[in-house]
């Protein structure tokens, strides 16, 4: 229990912990004196829990030689607590200037201009990205792999597991996901008034008329998940063709999300759109305009 404090609040609200002071004789006499069913967690007594050794049978000897060893304690408990405190402070709006959250299920981290060297900041600032989806603080060592994936080199396909989540790094950002089922390397119909759920994904033909808007002749469209990164298309306001995949790199596509992407073409083979990047015709002012959008379903 050391560093917990009586009283911390998050999103979740307030958390109090009146018995956090008091002992366990204490706190079993308060129980019967109201009345109360308990039991005991019989693994408290399980030695190979490093926590239950040191209580049962280390810290007896302790007391032995230091009879005010359980008031060091405690004091150490709260000079942490206000620490941690006093840590979080400063590091809140440092981690709020990196983190972005426009996507709630891929939660992005720069670390562009952050001092990696300062390891101290850095596994603070980890430990908050984490826990923006987990629900309980990730180990140290999962902490330091996070930390050296953002030291190595950009190039390296680095990934981090913990919890059933995923941390991935994409040029100077790290993602948090949750490990995805993607379409298959096939064609598929998309119907202008419907969804259509592939794998994790759904995509949905969405009127626009933005630059990136572009005609349907007719009330379909074929997506093309069977992507050459080799093969060379024109974006509508490119003035040369370029490869696929050099362009997926420059519309920031990170690397483990292209299978997301597809072409998007007329029944002739025509090409309207890549995926939901860029158009590569024109929109006709007669006919009715769409982007392809693409969510993560659920």
């Amino acid at each position: 229990m050391s560093g917990m404090r009586f009283m911390t609040q998050d999103e979740r609200g307030i958390i109090l912990r009146p018995l956090l002071g008091l002992t366990k004789k204490q706190i079993e006499e308060i129980i019967k004196a109201l009345g109360f069913d308990f039991v005991y967690d019989i693994s408290n007594s399980y030695l190979k829990f490093e926590r239950n050794f040191i209580r049962l049978k280390v810290l007896p000897l302790i007391k032995e030689r230091f009879p005010s060893i359980e008031k060091a304690v405690l004091r150490s408990q709260k000079l942490c607590a206000y620490e941690h405190d006093l840590a979080m402070r400063y590091a809140k709006p440092v981690f709020e200037s990196v983190f972005n959250a426009d996507d709630p299920k891929l939660p992005r981290f720069d670390f562009s201009k952050l001092n990696l060297d300062d390891e101290a900041l850095m596994l603070t600032l980890l430990r908050m990205f984490w826990m923006s989806m987990l629900t309980l603080p990730p180990e140290l060592d999962v902490l330091k792999s996070s930390l050296n994936l953002m030291r190595i080199s950009a190039d390296q396909n680095g990934l981090v597991k913990h919890e059933g989540v995923e941390l991935r790094r994409y040029k100077n950002s790290l993602y948090l996901m949750n490990p995805c089922i993607f379409p298959a390397r096939q064609c598929f119909t998309l119907k202008s008034d419907q969804s259509l759920h592939l794998g994790d994904f759904v995509y949905t033909l969405q009127s626009s008329s933005g630059k990136e808007a572009f005609s349907v002749d007719g009330d379909f469209v074929i997506l093309d998940f069977d992507l050459k990164g080799s093969q060379k298309i024109k974006p509508l306001h490119r003035a040369h063709a370029r490869e696929i995949k050099k362009l997926l790199s420059e519309y920031a596509v990170p690397y483990f999300l292209r299978q997301q992407q597809c072409l998007v073409k007329e029944p002739s083979g025509r090409i309207l759109a890549l995926g939901d990047r860029c158009a590569c015709v024109r929109a006709e002012p007669s006919r009715q305009s769409f982007v392809l959008k693409i969510q993560r379903a659920g």
